[in-house]
């Protein structure tokens, strides 16, 4: 299937997207519209503004995905075992991970600091508690 060619481009005052011409006979290759945004009647409640700058912050995320699909066919894009949905999945993945690490991050600094301004200075056990969470918040940050 043929499409309009990247790279495509957005009109920011109009919403409108524009891409390079699949050519023909007569045609130089040069920017044409591809789409104009619309659907302003959901949006109507919003107000007109906002629901202008939404539809322009949809015309460049249609833009920018477009481009960044470039060379990638259709099929790779919606095949749910494609490389592209794996990729989505373990970028979505890896960011779960991310924001649990970073909980733990808090949590063990907070332990940390809990012993530390303690009014009774950790003995036995609680300095046991503490080496332990300083070890594993350097593991974490990557220091050990």
């Amino acid at each position: 299937m043929k499409h309009t060619k990247e790279p495509w481009k957005t009109d920011s005052q109009s919403g409108i997207i524009f891409g390079k011409s699949i050519g023909g006979c007569q045609m130089k290759e040069s920017s044409h519209m591809v789409a104009q945004m619309r659907g302003w009647g959901h949006l109507k409640y919003l107000g007109e503004q906002e629901a202008f700058e939404i539809q322009i912050a949809n015309a460049e995320r249609i833009v920018a995905c477009v481009n960044a699909c470039e060379g990638i066919t259709n099929y790779s894009l919606e095949s749910e075992n494609g490389l592209i949905n794996k990729s989505l999945k373990s970028i979505h993945e890896r960011e779960q991970l991310q924001a649990r690490v970073k909980q733990l991050e808090e949590a063990l600094e907070e332990i940390v600091d809990d012993t530390e301004n303690s009014y009774v200075k950790p003995k036995g056990g609680c300095a046991v508690c503490m080496g332990i969470a300083n070890t594993a918040k350097q593991a974490l940050k990557g220091d050990k």
